[in-house]
C-alpha cells in the first residue's frame, strides 16, 4: 500500500521543517509527501523545499483548511492519504503503523490516534480509563478525548478522528457530496461519516501517536467572523445531510437557537450581544453560515 502524507501549511516554515524532517525518513517506495500552500506564501515553498528533497508541492487560492485538504487529495496519486498538521511532529514508526492497519484489515476506512500536545518539552496530556475516545451527542456536539491518553493501550472504532494523525483510503474520501468550508473538526467528523455510509469502519489505535507543539496564531476580528460562519455552515450541512429526517429537527434546532460560543445561535448570540461578549458582525456571520448550510443540504440530499 502506498500512502500520500498530506501537510497544509500558511507562514510556518519552522514548523513546517521540523514537520517535514520527521515524516520525509518514514516513507517508503511510491509514497509520496504534499504540502499545501497558499498562492504568494514563497516562505512556504522554500521551507517545504529545503526540508525534504522529494516533496511535491500544491498552490491554493483559497483559505482555509478544506480548501486545502481538496486540492491536496485530488493532487495525490497514493491509495492512502495520511493527514498531519505542519505544527505535528510523527513519531518513529507512524507511517509503518498506519500503513500495517490498512493494510492487514480490509474493513478499516479511515484510521488514527492520540495527539501529544507538548509545551515546548512537556506534555500537556492527561490520562484517563473507560471513557469514550470520541462522541458525537444528540445535539451533534462533538466531544473528544484525542488529546488525552489512555490509561491502557485501545483500539476501538470511534465517530471520528482528529485531522492531524488520521489516515483516509482514498476512494472512501467525498469530494463532491456537498462542497466544506475549513472549520475542524466539522470536516473530521465529515470524512468519518463518508467512511461508514460506504461499509467501512472509523478506528482509533492509542499507538499511532503524534506530537503537537501548537503554534501560536492571533485570531483577528475577520478571522472570528469566518470562524463562526463556517462551523454554523459545517455543522447545519452535515446534519442535514447525512441525518434521515426524523433525526435531523433536535440538532438543527439547537444549532439555530443555540450554537456554540464560536458561532452562536439566535439566543446565545443575544444574550452574549447583552452582556458584551459578543459583536452583532460575529453573530450575523454564524446565521449566514447555517442559512447556507441548510440550502447546500437540501441540495446534497435532492442529487443524492
Amino acid at each position: 500500500m502506498t500512502i500520500t502524507v498530506l501537510v497544509p501549511s500558511h507562514r510556518r516554515p519552522q514548523d513546517l521543517r521540523r514537520c517535514l524532517a520527521a515524516v520525509g525518513p518514514q516513507l517508503a517506495d511510491g509514497d509520496e509527501l504534499l504540502v499545501v500552500y497558499r498562492l504568494g506564501d514563497y516562505e512556504t515553498q522554500v521551507a517545504a523545499q529545503k526540508a525534504w528533497h522529494d516533496t511535491h508541492l500544491v498552490p491554493v487560492a483559497e483559505p482555509g483548511v478544506w480548501p486545502a485538504y481538496a486540492s491536496g487529495i485530488a493532487a495525490a496519486r497514493s491509495e492512502t492519504v495520511a493527514f498531519l498538521d505542519d505544527d505535528a511532529i510523527p513519531m518513529e514508526g507512524w507511517l509503518d503503523a498506519l500503513r500495517r492497519r490498512l493494510t492487514h484489515d480490509p474493513s478499516i476506512g479511515a484510521i488514527g490516534g492520540p495527539i501529544l500536545n507538548f509545551r515546548d518539552t512537556r506534555t500537556s496530556n492527561g490520562f484517563f480509563e473507560g471513557s469514550s475516545i470520541t462522541q458525537v451527542t444528540g445535539r451533534t456536539k462533538l466531544r473528544t478525548r484525542l488529546h488525552e491518553i489512555p490509561a491502557r493501550s485501545r483500539v476501538e472504532e470511534v465517530d471520528f478522528l482528529p485531522g492531524s494523525n488520521m489516515a483516509v483510503r482514498r476512494a472512501l474520501i467525498d469530494l463532491d457530496r456537498y462542497p466544506m468550508i475549513g472549520m475542524a473538526p466539522a470536516i473530521e467528523w465529515r470524512m468519518a461519516l463518508a467512511v461508514r455510509r460506504q461499509g467501512h469502519r472509523v478506528v482509533y489505535d492509542s499507538d499511532i501517536r503524534v506530537e503537537h507543539h501548537p503554534a501560536p496564531r492571533e485570531l483577528t476580528r475577520c478571522d472570528r467572523e469566518r470562524v463562526a460562519r463556517d462551523l454554523g455552515y459545517s455543522m447545519t450541512a452535515i446534519v442535514g445531510a447525512e441525518y434521515p429526517a426524523g433525526r435531523r429537527l433536535r440538532p438543527l434546532t439547537w444549532w439555530v437557537l443555540a450554537g456554540s460560543r464560536q458561532s452562536p445561535g439566535l439566543l446565545l448570540g443575544a444574550a452574549a450581544a447583552l452582556r458584551g461578549r459578543s459583536s452583532f458582525r460575529k453573530w450575523r456571520a454564524a446565521m449566514h453560515g447555517r442559512i447556507l448550510g441548510a440550502a447546500c443540504a437540501r441540495r446534497a440530499r435532492a442529487g443524492a
